[in-house]
């Protein structure tokens, strides 16, 4: 028989099943999916988080700058009304005139500053109105850019107006050009460097078969990082340069730019390399629709600096020193002429130049704000501090932020006090004269050479307590030296003769000639009354070369001569 074949085919369970493989699959791939989401999800929501958290960032820090904003004009417009007032039974027209006109100049740039706020919630809520008028578009220009010429004068920069043609009629609306170019052109010179040029060039470009105009405004500054470039015309952002400190501002003027020339169906761009500057390239349509105006402008440009001069120098050498660092120039003006009775004033633009003067100068005190270009306040006080030729001066820091995170923040740095903006005149000339009092007792204190030996090096001593132990141990180290003199003991604390002499005459009361004599002379006094040499002997060991002139300067420092103390 021949054995039969069964084939048996053993169907697998459910589960094991292809269909069952492939839901598995879609299983996989579906709980995969929802978990990709849902990281998704979260990451995209930390970013919408992060990005709302730096706009909250951005607001906080524009009305933090617009509070100091409209202190700053503020504190002169208050001050010099009260100077005014104060002035009225005095000669009249020579007290007032200069005080009125920094009220005037500071009312139309605050009420400029509130114009501005006011057309951006229009602008926001599309009620701004455009009013073209039909006029020459080159006079205009020349007319804005000829009110900035005091201005770039003030700031050591050269304007430049160069059209590509005499005139050109078309429409514009001139309060919106002016709000246009005066802050395009103000920030150029702003952030221009001293020396530096800024060039409004005009020109006629065609656009898709449309006749455009040209302007482009070219500096010479600071220049922007490429990766800032995408938001300098954001709402609130504002171009941290240094890393450290900003240049004042709000934070809207650029924005406001933008949207005013899409307004008038333009475009504005920017290019830039940093350290080398930036160009701004505005294009506006030439249209001819609007009704021909003859009327004459009837504003100014609310974006000028005069080119007065701040006080640099006032009073006599016998007044103690103020130096005020204050980019504000109508503020420094102002803290000057009603200090300057009482003190001899000298003044810095910024931390950086604030910082150089008074390591040059050593001043008695410094009044400095916070904010400012280049370094700011607190910056400027560290290392003040920090310096061994200018830690001992006082300084009294003026600042517009009123949190009490900056107060601690100035005092962490070293300021001796602290006031806000809008600042009381008299308050001012109050801290100036405590901080000039407690400054002559730690002088009065120093003033007798019997103090001198107390000052022992410890952890907790100053650096004041640091430099007298030095320069007392330069001398002790060289006091048989008849060479030893101001020069000499400048150069071996790395200190000019100028710096060494006010550190000291501020610390001890005594020049640097008088102060090194005293160390002799307390040493001579040492040796007169623990050893047997001779007064010659003495008078050569202490760098002496005089023993006639030894004994005279010796009983004029204790009322004794040499020989009367030994007997």
């Amino acid at each position: 028989r021949t054995p039969k074949k069964i084939d048996i085919v053993i169907i697998p369970p459910w589960w094991g099943s292809t269909w069952a493989y492939f839901l598995y699959f879609l299983l996989v791939f579906g709980i995969s999916y929802l978990v990709f989401r849902l990281i998704y999800r979260r990451k995209l929501a930390l970013e919408e988080s992060k990005k709302w958290q730096h706009i909250e960032e951005m607001k906080s820090e524009f009305y933090t700058n617009i509070t100091h904003e409209f202190r700053t004009p503020l504190t002169v417009i208050l001050g010099m009304t009260e100077q005014v007032n104060d002035s009225l039974n005095k000669s009249i027209k020579k007290a007032c005139s200069e005080p009125l006109k920094m009220i005037t100049r500071n009312g139309r740039k605050l009420l400029d500053l509130v114009n501005q706020l006011l057309d951006m919630a229009k602008i926001e809520d599309g009620k701004y109105k455009i009013n073209k008028t039909k006029g020459d578009m080159v006079w205009f220009l020349g007319f804005m850019v000829e009110n900035f010429h005091s201005y770039a004068k003030s700031k050591d920069v050269e304007l430049i107006f160069y059209p590509e043609f005499d005139k050109l009629i078309m429409d514009y609306d001139p309060k919106v050009m002016e709000r246009i170019i005066s802050n395009l052109l103000g920030n150029a010179i702003k952030f221009s460097n001293k020396g530096g040029k800024v060039i409004i060039h005009l020109n006629k470009i065609d656009v898709k078969n449309t006749s455009m105009l040209q302007i482009k405004i070219k500096d010479e500054g600071i220049g922007i990082e490429k990766s800032k470039l995408p938001f300098v015309f954001d709402r609130f952002y504002q171009i941290d340069t240094s890393g450290k400190n900003k240049n004042e501002g709000t934070g809207i003027g650029l924005s406001m730019v933008k949207n005013l020339v899409e307004l008038m169906n333009g475009s504005i761009s920017v290019k830039s390399v940093v350290d080398k500057g930036s160009t701004f390239n505005l294009i506006l349509p030439i249209t001819n629709i609007a009704k021909m105006s003859n009327d004459d402008l009837k504003y100014k440009v609310p974006f000028t600096v005069d080119d007065d001069n701040v006080i640099i120098d006032s009073g006599s050498d016998d007044k103690d020193l103020v130096l005020i660092v204050e980019d504000n120039k109508d503020i420094a003006k102002y803290i000057s002429s009603s200090i300057s009775d009482n003190y001899s004033v000298r003044y810095a633009e910024n931390g950086q130049s604030g910082l150089e003067l008074a390591i040059n100068i050593i001043p008695d005190i410094i009044i400095s704000d916070v904010m400012m270009p280049k370094m700011d306040g607190f910056e400027m006080c560290e290392k003040l501090k920090k310096d061994i030729r200018t830690s001992h001066i006082p300084v009294i820091m003026l600042t517009a932020r009123v949190a009490e995170e900056d107060k601690l923040k100035g005092l962490k740095y070293g300021a001796d006090a602290y006031l806000t903006k809008p600042f009381n005149i008299e308050e001012l000339n109050i801290r100036l004269g405590q901080l000039i009092v407690l400054r002559k007792k730690l002088l009065d204190k120093n003033k007798d050479p019997n103090n001198w030996d107390k000052i022992k090096q410890s952890k907790s001593q100053s650096i004041e307590q640091e430099f007298l132990i030095e320069i007392k141990g330069k001398i002790h180290s060289n006091i048989d030296n008849t060479a030893l003199n101001s020069q000499f003991l400048a150069r071996s604390m790395r200190m000019s003769d100028t710096q060494l002499y006010r550190k000291l005459k501020a610390l001890t009361g005594k020049s640097t000639a008088i102060f090194i004599r005293s160390i002799r002379l307390r040493r001579a006094k040492e040796l007169l009354e623990t050893t047997n040499l001779n007064i010659s002997e003495i008078a050569y060991d202490t760098g002496f070369n005089d023993p006639a002139y030894f004994s005279r300067v010796f009983k004029e420092e204790y009322g004794m001569s040499p020989s009367e103390l030994r007997e």
